[in-house]
């Protein structure tokens, strides 16, 4: 019969009642447990961010006050909270100690024999030595064989090869040439141990050199660019300069031997093959033993020191200890980026131009009036947008004072008020002239890989009429004088309008961010009826169809822009946000470069966890519909004016976080559309960037403010530019205005908001007015254009990381911040719920928590992924503060979707980063009963893996994902023990019996559904190893005793019985937790007292285990 299981020793009170033999003993560093062994670095390190200030506002947090506005600023500015364990380095085997030399893996080895020659050309060549250095390598021209003069062309004559300058073994060099840069096989080789010189030959090319030898022969070859030609000439004469120190030196040798050794027969015989004319041949018999057997060492590792880095184990080793100092920055979650690629504007010319000089004797030609660029790129594919636009200002000074800069920024002036609050955004100290300088370029990111990507380029100019009349002169004339004409007309327009535009010419195309592009753009009329998205996206997927471009009306000129990919950081840029990012100079040296916006799709694969504040929405006013209202007389050139305000009270100003265009201030108040001449249906096509306040409220809102603008009376009435106002009744009539509440019902209003009624006047108050059907506010009276009719279409684009556009989100963070003036930080005497009544059917409140909770299973993995940190640690606090069971069961059970989900898209590293860097147990202040995420985990755990509450699908989530929970539980422990200061208390006070009653009930409601699953093989043996890895780390923490206990208690589940699965699990258990650094204490390895005599007595004393 099988004997019964010894019952594992009390470790605690085994050490205490030997105390003095520990002590005493010689080996007492390898009986007791360091003090040292789990601590907290005291320079926490921090988040590594891409700037170089705070991306968050200075008042940020004291602003905030939503509950999710709040957790999301403190995950972006609180530093890591990293758990060491010192010794850890220790565990696991013995293949992976910290003093193991690790060694780098073994080069491959391509031998003769393996190499393939049947399909080679017959001037192919084979490298015998396998160790050479390549001295230089690049794409060349290579020129016929004995320079032949003929009349072929020049592609003809010249072969395009990749060319490897390499020192060989013996070191002599050799040049070799490849059809592809692979280098699968050499095309040919050139020994150039008998160079002689290298010089230019012009005649054959720009670009071509010769390369001399000394038997009389040369080679021709070619570069493809200057900068290429210098380098190769450089490097052929450095190799020709070591040849003949090489042969002085091997003349001076010779000379001191006094005899000379009579040659032998296989002397003869290489010195028959050194006059041989085949190039293998000729290496071969410069081949001598010892160069042989030099070539042999090099690079040679004993076989037997690779040993310890092969891997052995299923789950890999663990990681090692990183130590830190206060200087340090963790990247927690790198985020990775797209292709990008950099964007310069080189020039934008017409071909009608002007003559700008005051003076007649001086001539002066440049374009007739200021023009504005702005650049985007399109997905004509997936038929989308998918950056924001970049603004360029091509304009030389002359052309750019045109416009008077009192007229550009009148709308800031008249909206400063003295003692009124400043709302302008923190901005680096950036010189504005800098900033909008005109070779300032863009930073432009792709992700994803998506095809048929166009830049599209938008022309602009100054409000003068319809878009027909004004391209007319630049498409049909190129006469210098109808451009200083026009010149000289535009001065008056831009005098008086200058700050209203209308479109004039598009350009597009298509590019690849992987190549670098020097290209002249065509320029095409604009026409009034296709400025929508819809339209753009229908002309790009038309540009490859010559039939359709034939259509399109082109304007003579050009746009010459240059497309570079980059790699490294580019100094001097700045975010969308514009927030400057390393490396930044002080002051700044250089041009420049901003940092485009992408929108990304909402994909999971393409989604990374937010780690930086940003708070900007992008505005698209779409389209007004005027051409059935009879309300003003005058609405034709209707211009749209986007204004961002936080009240409705009489003489309130807009806020100044509106980003501005080149030549107006970084930041204004006010942002107008293009537009449209005689035009009462007219289509937008503007882009407003705003920077959102950090703490939104129900005042907050858009408003759109409409003016007719009168063309006619600009070109003959007086204006006063200095007057503070502008005169609405001559050039500017307001004809309506529309508002758009940020918020309704305290979240973000939808990114595809209703189309919104005009309204005829602009009362105080009259955000009220959506409130009046319910009779609890009165509303001012509002004239309404046509009759209430919805008349205005806007689309929005938020780009947040503290607000979300998810409902299901929105309203978990609304309950749980109800339910925080309900969390109680003390534990009752007695485990009541407080959200339930007596007689147990659940409260009105209760159960909309319940509801806001449940519904994040419906959340999309890309938000989970995006705000993963900060909807983690509320979760985690809401388990431990509440004290409803339900709440915490059900938090819980979100908690295993969430990982499950994450993980199942490959984002298995965002998890473990979030464990060991972000997690933060919640504080447990001294002297009170607090009840701790561990504790409380642990319990919640336990309930779902009950069988009476056992979801299968929940069970089978957490077996798979189990370590992440466990990861948890331990960080949590340890946190609280160091915190506390309960890391010096003896072992079996450190946590309480009814804890250790949780974890025991926790490893027993797992094995069951390891058992009763064996044919999930995966998930059973994955929760087998990380509840082994658990209970390993047990031993740093907690009672040595109670461990045994678990142990002993586990394996009574196992019987020989089982099957070879279930023994594997058995052994891998037992093989994980036999691996802990501090193995040698557990096992006690004591000298009784009294029972040792002589040497032979040791082998009489057992193990007390």
């Amino acid at each position: 019969s099988r004997p019964p299981p010894v019952e594992p020793v009390d470790y605690e009170i085994y050490v205490v009642k030997n105390k003095v033999l520990l002590h005493n003993d010689p080996q007492r560093e390898l009986l007791i447990f360091p003090f040292d062994d789990v601590v907290i670095p005291p320079p926490r390190p921090r988040q590594k961010s891409r700037t170089i200030c705070s991306s968050a506002p200075k008042n940020a947090s004291k602003e905030a006050t939503t509950l999710l506005v709040r957790e999301c600023l403190k995950t972006y500015t609180s530093d890591c909270h990293i758990i060491t364990y010192n010794y850890n380095a220790y565990s696991g085997s013995y293949q992976q100690l910290p003093n193991k030399k690790k060694l780098e893996s073994l080069p491959e080895q391509v031998f003769e024999i393996d190499v393939d020659t049947d399909d080679k050309d017959e001037d192919s060549t084979l490298n015998r030595n396998t160790v050479c250095s390549i001295t230089k390598e690049g794409w060349l021209f290579k020129g016929p064989e004995g320079q032949k003069d003929n009349i072929i062309s020049f592609t003809r004559q010249f072969k395009r090869r990749y060319f490897c300058l390499k020192q060989q073994t013996d070191f002599t060099y050799i040049l070799e040439f490849y059809k592809a840069e692979k280098k699968s096989e050499t095309k040919g080789a050139i020994y150039l141990e008998t160079a002689s010189d290298v010089i230019k030959h012009t005649k054959k090319g720009k670009y071509c050199f010769e390369l001399q030898m000394q038997d009389r022969r040369s080679y021709l070859l070619a570069a493809e660019n200057e900068a290429e030609l210098v380098d190769w000439m450089m490097a052929f004469k450095a190799v020709i300069n070591a040849n003949e120190t090489s042969s002085q030196a091997s003349t001076e040798r010779s000379g001191i031997d006094e005899e000379c050794p009579t040659p032998t027969k296989s002397d003869n015989h290489r010195l028959g093959l050194e006059n041989s004319m085949h190039p293998e041949l000729v290496k071969y018999s410069r081949e001598t033993d010892t160069s042989l057997a030099k070539a042999r060492q090099e690079e040679r590792h004993n076989l037997f020191a690779l040993y310890p880095d092969m891997q052995r184990f299923i789950y890999g080793q663990e990681e090692e200890e990183e130590v830190y100092t206060s200087k340090d920055v963790i990247d927690v979650f790198p985020k990775a980026l797209g292709q990008r690629f950099l964007l310069r504007l080189q020039e934008f010319q017409l071909k009608l131009q002007a003559n700008v000089s005051d003076d007649e004797c001086i001539e002066n030609h440049q374009n007739p009036e200021p023009f504005f660029i702005s650049f985007a790129l399109y997905d004509a594919k997936a038929g989308k947008k998918i950056t924001e636009d970049f603004y360029v200002d091509p304009n030389s000074l002359h052309i750019r004072s045109m416009i008077p800069s009192e007229l550009l920024h009148a709308s800031d002036r008249l909206h400063t008020v003295d003692g009124v609050k400043n709302t302008t955004p923190d901005l680096y100290k950036f010189d504005e002239k800098w900033f909008y300088s005109k070779e300032r370029r863009a930073v432009f990111s792709v992700t994803g890989h998506p095809s048929n990507i166009y830049l599209y380029a938008k022309i602009e100019k100054v409000l003068q009429g319809s878009i027909s009349h004004c391209t007319e002169h630049y498409m049909k004339s190129t006469d210098t004088k109808v451009g200083t004409k026009i010149h000289r007309q535009m001065k008056l327009f831009c005098s008086r309008i200058g700050h209203h535009r209308m479109p004039f010419a598009w350009t597009a195309k298509c590019v690849s961010p992987q190549a670098t592009n020097d290209a002249k753009m065509v320029l095409y009329r604009q026409e009034s009826s296709k400025l929508s998205e819809e339209e753009i996206i229908k002309r790009l997927q038309e540009m490859r169809r010559p039939e359709k471009q034939s259509k399109w009306q082109v304007i003579p000129g050009h746009l010459k822009i240059l497309i570079e990919p980059i790699e490294s950081p580019v100094p001097n840029c700045v975010t969308p946000s514009l927030l400057p990012l390393h490396p930044f100079p002080e002051p700044p040296v250089g041009n420049l470069h901003i940092e485009i916006e992408e929108f990304q799709e909402d994909r999971a694969d393409l989604s990374s966890p937010f780690t930086c504040y940003q708070n900007l929405l992008f505005v698209y006013p779409i389209s007004l519909k005027y051409d059935c209202q009879k309300t003003f007389t005058k609405a034709r050139n209707i211009a749209c004016c986007i204004e961002l305000k936080d009240s409705d009270d009489e003489g309130a100003i807009p806020l100044r976080c509106i980003y501005g265009r080149p030549g107006m201030s970084v930041f204004t108040t006010v942002a107008s559309a293009t537009v449209l001449h005689h035009n009462t249906f007219p289509e937008f096509s503007e882009e407003v960037k705003i920077n959102l306040p950090t703490q939104l409220h129900d005042k907050h809102h858009l408003l759109f403010r409409f003016y007719h603008v009168s063309c006619e009376s600009s070109k003959t009435s007086p204006r006063n530019s200095s007057a503070s106002s502008k005169k609405k009744d001559n050039i500017e009539t307001a004809i309506g205005y529309a508002w758009l509440p940020l918020l309704r019902g305290g979240k973000l209003v939808s990114e595809n908001p209703d189309p919104l009624p005009i309204a005829a006047n602009l009362p105080a108050g009259y955000l009220s007015h959506d409130m009046v059907a319910s009779g609890k506010v009165m509303c001012p009276e509002i004239k309404w254009v046509d009759g209430k009719k919805e008349l205005l279409k806007v689309n929005l684009r938020l780009k947040s990381t503290i607000y979300t556009k998810d409902q299901h989100l929105y309203n978990f963070f609304v309950h749980c911040q109800k339910l925080e003036n309900n969390f109680s930080p003390t534990v009752e005497s007695e485990t009541t719920n407080k959200l339930k009544p007596e007689n147990g059917r659940v409260t009105d409140d209760a159960a909309h928590h319940l509801n806001a909770i449940k519904s994040l299973h419906a959340v999309e993995v890309s938000t989970f992924i995006n705000f993963l940190p900060t909807i983690l640690n509320q979760l985690f606090r809401l388990i431990a503060r509440t004290h409803n069971e339900d709440i915490a069961m059900n938090a819980a059970r979100v908690l295993i979707h969430i990982v499950s989900e994450v993980d199942n898209v490959s984002k298995q590293d965002i998890l473990q980063a979030y464990v060991k860097y972000v997690f933060k147990t919640l504080p447990s202040p001294k002297g009170t009963k607090v009840k701790t995420v561990h504790e409380e985990l642990a319990k919640n755990l336990t309930v779902l893996l009950r069988p009476i509450n056992a979801d299968q699908s929940v069970v089978s989530r957490f077996l798979k994902h189990s370590w992440f929970f466990f990861e948890i539980l331990i960080k949590s422990m340890a946190q609280y023990l160091i915190e506390t200061e309960r890391i010096k208390m003896p072992r079996n006070e450190r946590f309480s019996s009814d804890y250790q009653f949780r974890i025991q009930n926790l490893i027993q409601a797992i094995y069951p559904h390891l058992y009763q699953k064996p044919d999930i093989l995966t998930d059973a043996n994955t929760a087998n190893h990380s509840l082994a890895t658990f209970i390993k780390h047990l031993f740093t923490l907690i009672d040595r005793g109670f461990v045994f206990r678990i142990i002993s208690t586990y394996m009574e589940n196992f019987s020989v019985r089982d099957t070879k699965i279930f023994q594997q699990m058995k052994f891998e258990f037992l093989k994980i937790v036999c691996s802990h650094e501090h193995y040698i204490p557990l096992c006690l390895p004591l000298m009784r007292r009294g029972l040792i005599k002589n040497y032979k007595d040791l082998d009489n004393i057992a193990n007390p285990l």
